[in-house]
């Protein structure tokens, strides 16, 4: 266990021993919020909200891909028990931070979890630009529920005297995720009867595609900001016309532009989380199969 992972205060004394009880204080602190969301959702299980906080470094709104940190910033990197990000592919501002601020600390990253989906798989009509793979792995509830149980194994670590909540909680959100995948499935499935394929802006939603069986047809870029070509934009014109265009809400206003040249009709989801009043991730995924439901419905 690293030093300082765990602050230890007494909380009482039992009547019974008149030994002092122990209080274990854990702060996870995540790259992104869709990560926290699946944190706080195995904390929550295990009923250890007073004893683990969870948060995330980026702020609402900003981009892992464009991210200065601020000092602010670097004091919650260096404070933190445990950090879980994707990897160096997604959080480019991280790695320095990391060899700098935390070594010898135990940390997630979910590049290095060899049974995570990381393959972008046939969705991604060019090459990606994030060493081949899609980093954005949260989309995908089969990593969720990998991800949960990496941090449920580390946090276990932390708190010994916890592990059999934890992995009580870790078996409940399996359910609760396989419950809502199936759930998805038959959404989409029934309002997706015409096999009409999608249009994303920013290449960023392949592993929810992929999972759910939604064909992608075209990715306008492969990073937020990227310029595209006009060449690019006459060669789209000629394919046949996607059900949507896909932008996550933070770049809609990048992408509507491009949506009115193609005639391209702009549906926007909630890539990182953005809306406060999801405080779960089965809420997450509920709201970006909203609106890929809203993509489809409309173009039968």
């Amino acid at each position: 266990m690293a030093s300082g992972a765990l602050l230890l205060q007494p909380l009482f004394v039992s009547a019974d021993n008149q030994q002092p009880e122990e209080h274990i204080f854990v702060t996870v602190l995540t790259s992104v919020r869709p990560l926290t969301l699946i944190v706080r959702d195995l904390v929550r299980l295990a009923e250890l909200e007073a004893h683990i906080q969870v948060s995330p470094l980026l702020p609402a709104g900003a981009s892992p891909h464009h991210l200065a940190l601020k000092a602010k910033d670097v004091a919650r990197i260096k404070a933190a028990d445990l950090l879980v990000w994707v990897g160096p592919q997604l959080e480019t501002f991280l790695p320095k931070a990391i060899d700098e601020y935390r070594k010898g600390r135990t940390d997630l990253a979910l590049s290095g979890l060899s049974d995570l989906n990381e393959s972008f798989g046939e969705h991604s009509d060019r090459e990606h630009q994030h060493g081949g793979t899609d980093p954005h792995v949260w989309l995908d509830p089969a990593n969720a529920a990998v991800i949960a149980r990496s941090v449920k194994e580390l946090l276990v670590k932390e708190m010994p005297s916890r592990s059999e909540v934890l992995q009580l909680a870790y078996l409940r959100y399996l359910q609760e995720l396989s419950a809502k995948t199936n759930e998805i499935s038959v959404k989409l499935q029934s309002v997706n009867q015409g096999r009409r394929s999608v249009a994303v802006y920013h290449d960023s939603l392949g592993h929810y595609l992929k999972r759910f069986h939604i064909s992608q047809q075209a990715a306008l870029t492969m990073v937020p900001e990227q310029q595209i070509g006009l060449k690019s934009l006459l060669q789209y014109k000629k394919q046949t016309e996607p059900a949507c265009l896909l932008a996550d809400i933070g770049e809609l206003s990048l992408a509507r532009g491009f949506g009115e040249k193609l005639g391209w009709r702009l549906v926007g989801f909630d890539l990182l989380a953005q809306n406060m009043e999801v405080n779960t991730y089965l809420q997450y995924l509920t709201g970006v199969t909203g609106a890929v439901e809203d993509c489809l419905q409309v173009s039968l």
